[in-house]
């Protein structure tokens, strides 16, 4: 044997690499999963290279990062009085959204009101421009930027109320439902709905004859496939997105009809069962009682108390004064007003979560 050959003999095998598990697309993808739900995080991982770049943006890997983080992040609220307030000034500036992206855009003598926020999209209703009267929906994504306007439907009743609802893992697609009534011997309600795709209101959908007069006390609350609205007198208006019928029911409270301001506050229609069915918050001196309602086989739908929850921790005084002053659906938390300042309570855990 030459010498060449035993020299070559006594060469030691190697062995190749395993494959780095970021080099497996559904790793990868598995990992990317737990980034944090802040608005950078998907933007920062997609300038990685163009590898990432794709799984970021495939819609079925958004799917799941919507599916994983149930509840994503509360960016902010609307206040009556000081307008939008931020939650993200304490986060790094790559995750902090401006306040500006959460209003209509800026323009002398344009007046607003916002009508409510559903699944990271903002509706509010042009009133003036200017020192002309206007009459015009604004839809407004404050992650994207984007800004359309809806105009009114040709109606004569009164405007009631209103929302959007977007498209099931796309917000650029949507739909506003807006109520209306006209007054007589009965209250006539109905309602219209605006598609974003087809860019045209359809004709009125469903009607109601009331002996009494329609007042919303708040935004609305989706739960299950139908907008609800919280009305005066402790009822309940609700639009089916799926039949487009309005309906509305009672609440289960035994209350006098002209109790004031602070005792309305007192509740809250919420979603329960992971956002599928309605459900109801009441403040009860110290405590508060969730309430859910559901349907049975004959379709007869009973309101049966879920849970007492107690609000004593601290710094809530338990014999302090506590109004609920908002819901945060997809966070499963309400915003309660209390003395002492404004906290975020999650109503699964029954922690406080925020305070401002």
């Amino acid at each position: 044997m030459s010498e060449e050959m035993l020299r070559r003999r006594r060469l030691p095998t190697t062995t190749p690499p395993p494959p780095s598990p970021l080099d497996d697309d559904d790793l990868l993808q598995d990992i990317l999963l737990r980034l944090p739900p802040n608005p950078s995080s998907l933007r920062t991982a997609s300038a990685v290279c163009n590898r990432w770049h794709r799984l970021v943006f495939d819609p079925r890997f958004r799917r799941r990062f919507v599916e994983h983080h149930r509840e994503p992040p509360l960016l902010g609220f609307f206040d009556p009085v000081a307008g939008f307030r931020s939650t993200t000034q304490h986060l790094p500036s790559s995750d902090r959204i401006p306040t500006d992206r959460f209003l209509p855009a800026k323009e002398a003598g344009l007046r607003w009101e916002i009508v409510n926020c559903c699944k990271g999209l903002v509706l509010f209703r042009i009133t003036f421009r200017g020192d002309r009267k206007c009459k015009e929906f604004l839809v407004v994504d404050p992650i994207s930027g984007d800004r359309r306007l809806v105009p009114f439907p040709l109606v004569d009743g009164k405007f009631v109320c209103a929302t959007v609802v977007p498209a099931a893992g796309d917000r650029r697609s949507f739909c506003v439902v807006a109520v209306f009534a006209e007054r007589g011997a009965f209250t006539s309600v109905f309602a219209s709905v605006y598609s974003s795709e087809a860019g045209v209101w359809g004709d009125y959908v469903s009607s109601l004859s009331l002996s009494w007069e329609v007042w919303v006390m708040g935004p609305s609350v989706l739960a299950g496939n139908a907008v609800h609205w919280f009305l005066d007198g402790h009822k309940v208006l609700m639009f089916d997105l799926e039949s487009q019928r309005l309906e509305f029911s009672g609440l289960p409270l035994d209350v006098k009809d002209d109790q004031d301001f602070d005792h309305r506050c007192r509740f809250q229609i919420i979603p329960v069962g992971d956002g599928r069915r309605l459900g109801l918050a009441v403040i009860v001196e110290s405590t508060m009682q969730l309430w859910e309602r559901k349907i049975g086989d004959g379709c007869d739908a009973k309101w049966l108390l879920s849970r007492t929850l107690q609000l004593d921790f601290p710094p809530l005084q338990p014999e302090g004064r506590k109004l609920i002053v908002g819901v945060a659906e997809e966070n499963n938390s309400i915003l309660l007003w209390t003395c002492v300042g404004l906290f975020m309570v999650h109503l699964k855990y029954m922690q406080m979560v925020a305070r401002w």
